[in-house]
C-alpha cells in the first residue's frame, strides 16, 4: 500500500470560468494553461458535445483497451479533471459522464481520450507555487503525479 500528499498552493489559488465552443477540450484547456500560466489545478465541465472518446486502462494487463466512440447531439451531465504536465507540455485528464438526451435516455462515463465541445463552461481551479508533472509508474504502468517538495 502506498499514499503520497502533498501541499501544493502555497502562494494561492486562481479561479477562471469561461465556455469552449467547437473545439477540441484537450487541447482548449491546454491553450488556457499555457495562455494563464496554470502548472497545477482542477477543472469542472458542464455543456453540450458532438464527439467523445472513451478509453478505459486494463489494471491486470496494464494496457490501454480499445476507445468507445459515441458522435452527435450529447450532454455531459458532469466531467472533472486534473491540470498537470507530461513531457514538458500541458496534460488534461478528464473524465466524464455523459448523455444522449435527443436519442433516448442513456449514459456512458468514465476517461476521457478525446471530446469536441459544441458549446460547455468550465471552472478552472489553479493550484499557484507548484508545477504538477506526470511520471511513469511501473508498479501501475500508468503516468501518475510526482508531487513536488515545496
Amino acid at each position: 500500500m502506498s499514499i503520497s500528499s502533498r501541499h501544493v498552493n502555497p502562494e494561492g489559488t486562481r479561479v477562471f470560468m469561461g465556455s469552449i465552443l467547437n473545439e477540441d477540450l484537450h487541447t482548449a484547456l491546454g491553450r488556457l494553461m499555457t495562455e494563464h500560466g496554470i502548472r497545477a489545478g482542477s477543472v469542472q465541465i458542464i455543456g453540450g458535445i458532438t464527439d467523445i472518446e472513451f478509453r478505459a486502462f486494463d489494471f491486470t494487463a496494464k494496457v490501454r483497451r480499445a476507445p468507445i466512440i459515441f458522435s452527435g447531439a450529447l450532454e455531459i451531465v458532469s466531467a472533472h479533471g486534473h491540470l498537470s504536465y507530461l513531457d514538458g507540455a500541458p496534460h488534461v485528464h478528464l473524465h466524464a459522464t455523459v448523455t444522449a438526451p435527443h436519442s433516448g435516455v442513456w449514459g456512458a462515463g468514465g476517461h476521457v481520450q478525446r471530446a469536441v465541445a459544441f458549446a460547455v463552461e468550465y471552472i478552472i481551479q489553479a493550484f499557484d507555487g507548484a508545477e504538477l508533472v506526470r511520471q511513469f509508474d511501473e508498479t501501475t504502468g500508468l503516468w501518475i503525479w510526482d508531487l513536488p517538495e515545496i
